[in-house]
């Protein structure tokens, strides 16, 4: 698990500097791996799950790259299962926690998050403070992909 979360690492830190780009996208069946990466890691590895998310928005924010994404019928399926079942496993955490704080007397009610700014992904040597170096919830890192893709959820 070490080594598929530094591999994704790497990857992810090729994929945010432009010249590189092409390189992770055009190598054989990238996306298609990294798809089924997500899918494998979608509840064991939160870290992993999130940062294939990123590389594929990444790998997906080029014209021409995301055309090419949207295009292929099983990516765009699979992209939409996946999003479902976390929105269902995010929202039965949300109802749980509820009920966990209804229960005790002195606990307050979760409050909703709202979703990060909108931002340039950026390599983590760029500075600026409108970088967007990484998403750490996995719902909003896929959230982040589809919207980046203009794929709608199932």
């Amino acid at each position: 698990m070490e080594l598929i979360k530094y591999s994704v690492s790497v990857l992810l830190n090729l994929a945010k500097y432009e010249k590189t780009a092409s390189a992770v996208y055009d190598a054989e069946d990238s996306v298609s791996t990294l798809v089924d990466l997500m899918s494998i890691y979608r509840d064991k590895g939160g870290v992993i799950f999130t940062k294939i998310c990123m590389l594929l928005a990444i790998l997906g924010s080029e014209g021409h790259r995301k055309q090419e994404m949207c295009r292929d019928k099983r990516l765009v399926d699979k992209l939409q299962s996946i999003h479902a079942l976390v929105l269902r496993k995010h929202r039965m955490q949300v109802t749980r926690a509820r009920m966990v704080a209804r229960t005790s007397l002195n606990a307050t009610l979760p409050s909703r998050l709202h979703g990060p700014k909108v931002a340039k992904v950026r390599p983590a040597w760029v500075l600026r403070r409108d970088s967007l170096h990484e998403i750490e919830d996995p719902l909003a890192a896929l959230s982040f992909l589809l919207n980046t893709l203009h794929i709608g959820p199932k």
